[in-house]
């Protein structure tokens, strides 16, 4: 591979750099799209009308009963977030059209909740009264559809009774989501769920947003503090009627002492000590016998389903299961109500509701303030990438400016592809694609073997490639000096010539970071194998399966949870919580492996 893919380099017919780029999508070109309240008018009097002759359809209509069509199906068949920001301008071309009606707006009744009750800010208000879908909703569309996906290769169906959803997909989370205690803000439940490890916080919003999901009610449980956001000790699940109560760290139901039956938030608030330990987690120094009869239900839905254009936007979708992309806040305080619980409303800074709409920047239509590049943006990537293991060269700053910066980017980029991109293995892993996903963590892995025995077959590999390096660097800033500040004298030609002869030389360079970067990256590929055949696993022992199919998917998930504990269990750059949480999921596998 040559590093004219990677690097940018002065085009010998102009003064640009020259690089690739991510383009959107072309999004495809409609004459127009219509609503889809004209049209269920339309269909609304059709059906109506039994004893004379259906009215004739114009051409007009027809046009745009199709054009609904085609809107819907972009809706289908998004998955990722260009796709919901094309699929999301083509509802607003239709919503622009001057005879298309628009989303009903809120109704005053709910304009005044949403104010006294729900406490919304102006700024929040205004949001929810939006009638054009801006950026920022594509990306709580992705981040719904990725967690459908997730609900339903959780197979529940119908027949699942809401605890045992609840139960499920709380299991899910704490499989999913290792924990890493911070106290940075807390990142959007999407963005946790790919990278794959999260405060208690941040595994609490995943756990509700997946929880709305699967059609369960439910919030957190708080003592309310008069000048302090609430901490929250419990999550509360309305099942039936009663409020039942979930650990936030585990994600497992909490039990009544010396039993198996599921603790109310009643029973906690007569009995304190039941949950001191968790009181106490929570909230270092409260006195547990005053905060638990004291705490009450709190709700946190996502600032994005309280909007009118959201519950348009529902109504039009034709997707079975239903994506939950609305909630009304009226009828979800008044369910909460019918089940004991006079429950309250938290969505100021720092709440599972809103920790999406304040990452996403202002331009695209957010509140999100940090620019990309700060402290919030660029810890979740960092995180990723093993700095410790690149080249020493790298490490120590041998090689400066930009083109430390490109070789970096080549030994980071695999790390950031893994876990962020669409469509690549922990992308497949959270949406139950569980044959692709293994497919090409086995293709990488047996990619990375490869390069190893080409790194191993080099004689002086890093002699040669940090030769090459102060070269390339040697090169790129006398190019640089004589477009910046040229002198008599100055041969640009052969000064560009030399910097695409080093270009095409790259490729001992490019091998070395591969074998650096070939240690990390196994057992990165090998913890996500490990994940993706616990969660077959897990999936199997649910079917109408032979025991004997059962304990061969379990002990296929053992195998490689020791593979990864062995080969990485004590590799200093793996986070400690990592390496417990894969000890964990092995003892999972292996009483599975073991059920006669």
């Amino acid at each position: 591979m040559e590093l004219n893919r990677l690097f940018p380099y002065f085009d010998a017919e102009s003064n640009d750099l020259t690089t690739e780029g991510h383009l959107l999508p072309t999004r495809p070109r409609f004459s127009s799209l219509m609503g889809a309240a004209l049209v269920a008018g339309l269909v609304g009097a059709l059906g109506g009308c039994s004893t004379s002759a259906p009215p004739r359809t114009s051409s007009r209509d027809l046009e745009r009963e199709d054009e609904l069509a085609v809107v819907r199906d972009m809706l289908r068949r998004a998955a990722h977030l260009e796709e919901c920001k094309t699929a999301l301008a083509q509802v607003n071309a239709a919503l622009n059209r001057p005879e298309s009606p628009r989303p009903s707006p809120l109704s005053d009744t709910e304009r005044e909740f949403l104010k006294r009750a729900v406490e919304l800010s102006d700024e929040d208000q205004h949001y929810a009264q939006l009638d054009q879908f801006p950026d920022a909703d594509a990306y709580y569309l992705e981040e719904v559809l990725l967690l459908q996906e997730a609900i339903r290769s959780l197979r529940l169906g119908k027949d699942v009774a809401h605890a045992e959803r609840a139960e499920r997909i709380g299991a899910w989370v704490a499989r999913q989501v290792w924990p890493l205690e911070h106290t940075l803000k807390p990142l959007p439940a999407a963005l946790v769920l790919r990278l794959g490890y999260g405060n208690v916080a941040e595994r609490v919003a995943v756990t509700l947003m997946a929880l709305q999901q699967a059609g369960v009610e439910a919030g957190l449980v708080a003592e309310p503090k008069s000048n302090a956001p609430p901490r929250p000790w419990a999550v509360a699940i309305l099942v039936d009627g009663v409020v039942r109560l979930w650990d936030p760290r585990s994600g497992r139901p909490l039990v009544e002492p010396q039993s198996d039956r599921p603790m109310t938030l009643q029973q906690a608030r007569a009995h304190p000590e039941w949950v001191k330990s968790l009181i106490e987690a929570a909230d270092p120094g409260v006195d547990f016998r005053q905060a638990v009869p004291a705490s009450r239900v709190w709700l946190s839905p996502p600032l994005f389903a309280l909007s009118a254009r959201m519950r348009w936007l529902q109504s039009i979708l034709e997707r079975d299961p239903p994506l939950r992309v609305a909630l009304n806040p009226v009828t979800l305080h008044e369910r909460w109500k019918q089940g004991g619980e006079e429950a309250r409303f938290w969505l100021s800074s720092n709440s599972p509701g809103r920790s999406l709409l304040d990452y996403v920047p202002t331009s695209e239509g957010g509140q999100g303030k940090e620019a990309p590049g700060s402290r919030l943006y660029e810890r979740c990537r960092l995180a990723l990438i093993p700095t410790q293991q690149m080249p020493a060269m790298l490490r120590n700053n041998e090689i400066a400016g930009e083109l430390r910066d490109r070789l970096s980017a080549v030994f980071s980029a695999r790390f950031l592809e893994l876990a962020l991109e669409p469509k690549k293995p922990r992308d497949l892993i959270l949406r139950g694609q569980f044959d692709e996903a293994s497919r090409a963590l086995s293709e990488a892995l047996t990619s990375v073997q490869n390069s190893q025995q080409r790194a191993g077959a080099q004689s002086d590999l890093e002699r040669d490639a940090t030769s090459w390096a102060r070269e390339m660097q040697a090169a790129t800033a006398a190019l640089s000096r004589m477009r910046d500040r040229p002198q008599a004298g100055d041969d640009l030609a052969g000064a560009r010539a030399r910097v695409e002869t080093l270009n095409k030389s790259s490729g001992k360079m490019l091998l070395l970071i591969d074998q650096f970067a070939a240690e990390p990256y196994a057992a990165a590929l090998t913890f996500q194998m490990a994940l993706c055949l616990h969660e077959q696993a897990e999936r199997v022992a649910r079917d109408r399966r032979s025991p004997e199919t059962k304990r061969a998917a379990w002990a296929n998930a053992v195998g490689w949870w020791n593979n990864f504990l062995t080969r990485f269990g004590a590799a200093p750059w793996l986070p400690t919580p990592q390496i417990e949480h894969a000890r964990a999921l092995l003892g999972i596998a292996q009483r599975g492996a073991a059920t006669p």
